[in-house]
Parts: structure tokens; C-alpha cells; sequence
């Protein structure tokens, strides 16, 4: 191979030097002299650079002389071809060989065409060593002697595979995109502008395609390029998919509209194409706003007839409380009368009695004054308040004046609603959503300290039977029985959840040794093994644990889960009521012993 690469290099040399040492004998006669010396090294190191300069190009630059003989190549060849390049200079019909059968004859006729006209570009398959089949780009030129004789043809061959690959995705994206009413944009990052787009962005937009081809997104949206590009970037540094935001578009009449985006990145060689997805949500935003704005004028009348109306003096102490609150035992109005809001038995910090009081001192509005109050009646109720300032016919200060309203049942329903957002409905412990939130945490608490964290999966064998034979009242009542004995039997500060049907889980925190968790699962299994009453009757039920231990057996929340779960059923596939602690070969464990 170094011998045939040799063979190159003395071509180009052989080129050099039959043309420039005449020219340095006719200028430097005395062949020993330093300046015939110096210009015979510069133009060494000009043959060394062309060389370089030849050996660095990606496309394959060659020379072929008129009976078809390569006489050139350089060593882009031996990258693309898998050969060495001075192959094809022993073998002058290895290329043609390497042409697709189902395309030789048509450059065949390419090679009469370039006789013809001078000048060729065309496009082939080449099969390499390996079977691949590649696609290359061929530009040629024809060079005539003097008398107009075909002396030699120069060319490049460059390999334009993945180049047609992306072509054809494209092709074949741009038909599914026609098919849908939303806008699709696909731009080039590197010039920002859109490389295609479907139908239906020519209609909303009111372009022809050609036109907006010439365009970008800077051309249609209220945002400036820098703002779009940042927007691209994060998009491509992300891998977000998907990615979605609101902005003002501007049709081709200069009429806005709002627009909802989604952006995604694909690789397309050297480039990347961000794809568009455009929804035109005016109208939506015009019925949000319509509601939002009936919304607020349903809140003020409803806040205008709240449960009370009370009066305050220059000093802030209650003159007047109506409504009948007194009456209804919410309010001890006699208590109230006289006092100050502050002087109540009114629980808020003193962070919230500072910046209400300096509202009051600076005689301005306020709305949604939230607070908690020992009612009349003993019981712990919430009110919002809300109040204007009140001033004479000369401008002085008078006090303020103002409603209130009792919003215990919304607090009530808003606190019920968050619980059971967290926590499940039957047995009352956390769900899925709190044991996810609480397992990441432990997870990243114990790998900052170093420790492990143990994950229990626990299913109630044959559950569906005691559900289908004593029916799901039963089966609830089993299962907040179920619940509180890992209460009773566990620490507090042990995570227990249910996930759902018979499913429970337990975090264990701050694990040192595998032993532990084990042990905890036998005390699981042991918990199980005794009876539960249920309507005066003995119920047994057994358990299949699975245990996952991290960061050994997975280092995600996901994939901690996963391993559990697969421990849990090879649990169950054991025969049930057993432990089984993951681990790649699966081997169970029996309740009993390690």
C-alpha cells in the first residue's frame, strides 16, 4: 500500500517538476548557485502542500486518461472505496466494475455525452468490497490536446448516500404533512430559513410555497431572529420533543393572529431542520378572555352580597357587623365591636399583621384578606375580607368600610381535594403520585449521605377471589385492615402507600445493609400471615414481596419500580407468600431465612 500511495505522489511530482525545473534553468543558469538552490526547496514544499491540499478533500479528485487509465486519484478514494487508491491504477477497469449493474448502462451513455458536450454531471450507485451499496455524485471535464484530440479527463466523485437518504425522509414527510389542517414549517438552522412547508401554512398565511421558501420564521412571527434562534437552540441542546409556546403571527395581509407552536430537531447532515407545528388559537384566546372577563364580573357581585357588611373609624376599630352573622353564631358581634381586627382571636402571623396593617396605615384598598377565627359557636371557621377606605366631604380619613364572606366550606373542600390528590381514597395512604414524589426524594437523600434505598412491592395473593366470594365491600374493609397493620408494624418514618387494586409499597430510607430490607419483608410476611376479622370472621390472606434496592439495582425511580415488580411476580411465580430480592439470576427466597 505505502508503495502504491508512493506511486501518486510521483505522479504529482512528475507533473511539478516537468513544468517548473525548465523554468528554473532558463532563470537560474548556474544550477549550483543559492538562488537555484532556494527556488528548487520552495517549490518542494509547493508539491508537498498540493499533496496535503489533495489528501485533505472529501470528494475524490481524479484523472483518466483518453483509453480510460486512471492516471490520478487522491486518497479521498481509498476512504471511500475501503480500497487503497493505488488499485485503481493497476486495474483500470476496477471502477467500472464498481458501478451498479443496474446503472452501467447508463453511464455509458454519460461517458458519450461527455465525448459530446465536454463537460458531465451525473449521478450513480457504486457496490464497495463489502457489499454496500453507496451513492455518488460524478463531475467530469474533458481535456483536448492542441489539435482537439481528447487527451485526458479530470473529474470528482463525491458521495452524496446520506445526502439522499434525508432527501427521501423529507419527500416522504412533506406528503404525510399535506395531510393535516395545522401549519408545518420545516427550517434550516443554519440560514433560518423554511426548507419546506405543507398546504396548509400557504393558506393561513396567504403565500404561494415558492414564496415562502424564499422566507423564515423571523419573516412571519412579531419576535425578532435572535429570540427565535435562542428558542432553536434549546430545542436541539434539549432533545425536547414536542416543546410548546405561544406567539403572534402575521399573515401576508398583515393581520395577527395568536399561534401555538410545537418544535422538534432532526438531524440532516451537517444541519439541523427544526419542525414547526403552527395552530391558530385566536379564537380560543378570545373565548378564554370572554369567560375570564365573565368570570370576574360573577365573582364581584357574588363578593358584593357577602355573608356581612362591617365599618371601621379613623382607628381601625369595628363600629358596625351586619348580615345576621351574630345571629348565626359565626361572629360574636358584641365581642367585636369596639376592637380592632388584630385584637381577635384571629390566628396569622406576624409577617401578614405587619403588611395588612401597613395597607391600612397608607389608607389603600384591599381585597382577599384571608383569615382563620375562633368562631362564636368554638369551631375554627376561615373568612375572606375585603374593605375601602372612607374620607369626608374635606378629604379627611374616616375609617374604612367593606365585606366579608365565610369560605371555611371552600377551604374544607380544597383541603379534602388536596388530600386526595395525595392519598388514597380506601385506605387512607399515600397514592401512587405521593409515593412517587416521596421515593425520588429518598433516593436523592440517601445517595447525598451515602446510604441505600430499599423499595418493598407487596401483593395480596389471590385478592380477586375475596373480592368475588365475600364481594368489594369486603375486599375494601381488607384492605384498610391490611393498611393499618404495616402502620402498626412498620416505623413511622417508613413511606407506606398503595398503588392501586392489592398493591403496596414501603420505602425504607437510610438502608446500610440488604439484611435489613430483607428483614422488614419477613416481618411483612409474618404481619400477613395472621388473621384478619371481618365481620366477626377470620380471614387468612398471605403476600408476594418483591425488593429493589437502590443505587444496586436501578439508579431511576422508574427503574426501581420495575425491578421490584419484577422481583414481586417472580414472588408469585415461586408460589407465593415468599420474599424475592432482585437480582439478575432471580433466585427466591422462601418466608423464613435469608
Amino acid at each position: 500500500m505505502l508503495e502504491r500511495s508512493s506511486r501518486l505522489t510521483a505522479i504529482v511530482s512528475r507533473f511539478i517538476w516537468r513544468l517548473f525545473v525548465p523554468l528554473l534553468d532558463s532563470a537560474y543558469p548556474d544550477k549550483a548557485s543559492p538562488e537555484h538552490k532556494r527556488a528548487l526547496d520552495e517549490l518542494r514544499a509547493s508539491e508537498q502542500k498540493l499533496d496535503g491540499i489533495l489528501g485533505a478533500l472529501r470528494e475524490v479528485v481524479w484523472s483518466m486518461d483518453s483509453r480510460g487509465r486512471m492516471l490520478s486519484l487522491n486518497s479521498a478514494a481509498t476512504r471511500l472505496a475501503g480500497r487503497p487508491a493505488g488499485d485503481f491504477l493497476d486495474d483500470a477497469r476496477l471502477w467500472r466494475r464498481m458501478i451498479h449493474p443496474g446503472d452501467r448502462a447508463r453511464v455509458r451513455s454519460g461517458v458519450r455525452e461527455l465525448l459530446e458536450d465536454g463537460t458531465l454531471t451525473h449521478k450513480f450507485r457504486i457496490v464497495l468490497a463489502s457489499g454496500e451499496v453507496r451513492v455518488v455524485k460524478n463531475r467530469a471535464q474533458l481535456v483536448r490536446d492542441t489539435d482537439g484530440a481528447p487527451q485526458r479527463i479530470d473529474g470528482t466523485l463525491t458521495d452524496i448516500t446520506e445526502q439522499r437518504q434525508s432527501e427521501s425522509d423529507l419527500q416522504r414527510f412533506r406528503a404525510a404533512m399535506d395531510l393535516t389542517g395545522d401549519s408545518i414549517y420545516l427550517t434550516s438552522r443554519a440560514t433560518m430559513r423554511f426548507v419546506d412547508v405543507n398546504a396548509a401554512a400557504c393558506r393561513k398565511m396567504g403565500y404561494a410555497r415558492e414564496e415562502l421558501l424564499e422566507m423564515g420564521p423571523q419573516d412571519l412571527l412579531t419576535v425578532d431572529r435572535e429570540t427565535i434562534e435562542r428558542a432553536f437552540d434549546e430545542v436541539i441542546a434539549t432533545g425536547s420533543k414536542g416543546s410548546t409556546s405561544e406567539t403572534i403571527a402575521r399573515t401576508a395581509a398583515g393581520e395577527q393572529s395568536i399561534a401555538e407552536l410545537q418544535r422538534c430537531a432532526l438531524r440532516s447532515g451537517d444541519d439541523w431542520i427544526i419542525v414547526t407545528i403552527s395552530r391558530d388559537i385566536t379564537l380560543r384566546k378570545q373565548a378564554e378572555q370572554t369567560l375570564q372577563a365573565s368570570e370576574e364580573r360573577f365573582r364581584a357581585l357574588t363578593e358584593l352580597s357577602s355573608d356581612w357588611y362591617w365599618e371601621q373609624d379613623a382607628n381601625f376599630r369595628f363600629t358596625m357587623i351586619s348580615g345576621g352573622v351574630g345571629k348565626k353564631g359565626i361572629v360574636n358581634t358584641d365581642q367585636a365591636l369596639g376592637k380592632t381586627r388584630w385584637e381577635l382571636p384571629i390566628e396569622l402571623s406576624e409577617s401578614e399583621w405587619a403588611a395588612h396593617r401597613a395597607v391600612l396605615e397608607a389608607h389603600r384598598a384591599f381585597t382577599d384578606f384571608e383569615y382563620r377565627m375562633v368562631a362564636a359557636d368554638g369551631g375554627l371557621r376561615h373568612f375572606s375580607a375585603r374593605g375601602e377606605p372612607m374620607f369626608d366631604v374635606e378629604g379627611q380619613f374616616t375609617g374604612y368600610r367593606g365585606t366579608a364572606i365565610d369560605i371555611t366550606q371552600r377551604k374544607q373542600a380544597e383541603a379534602r381535594i388536596d388530600h386526595l390528590a395525595q392519598y388514597d381514597a380506601v385506605t387512607g395512604l399515600p397514592n401512587r403520585r405521593l409515593f412517587s414524589d416521596r421515593l425520588t426524594l429518598a433516593m436523592a437523600r440517601d445517595k447525598r449521605l451515602g446510604a441505600m434505598t430499599a423499595l418493598l412491592l407487596l401483593d395480596l395473593d389471590r385478592f380477586k377471589q375475596i373480592n368475588e366470594t365475600l364481594g368489594h365491600d369486603a375486599g375494601d374493609k381488607l384492605l384498610q385492615a391490611v393498611g393499618a397493620r404495616l402502620r402498626e408494624r412498620l416505623r413511622e418514618v417508613d413511606t407506606i402507600a398503595r398503588l392501586g387494586g392489592d398493591e403496596f409499597a414501603v420505602i425504607l430510607e437510610g438502608v446500610t445493609k440488604k439484611k435489613r430490607a430483607l428483614r422488614v419483608a419477613d416481618k411483612i410476611l409474618q404481619a400477613m400471615s395472621e388473621p384478619f376479622t371481618l365481620g366477626g370472621e377470620e380471614l387468612f390472606v398471605t403476600a408476594s414481596v418483591g425488593v429493589a434496592i437502590h443505587p444496586g439495582d436501578a439508579s431511576s425511580v422508574e427503574g426501581l419500580i420495575a425491578n421490584a415488580e419484577l422481583a414481586m411476580y417472580r414472588a408469585k411465580q415461586e408460589g407465593r407468600n415468599a420474599v424475592q430480592l432482585f437480582s439478575p439470576d432471580q433466585s427466591p427466597r422462601r418466608a423464613g431465612g435469608f
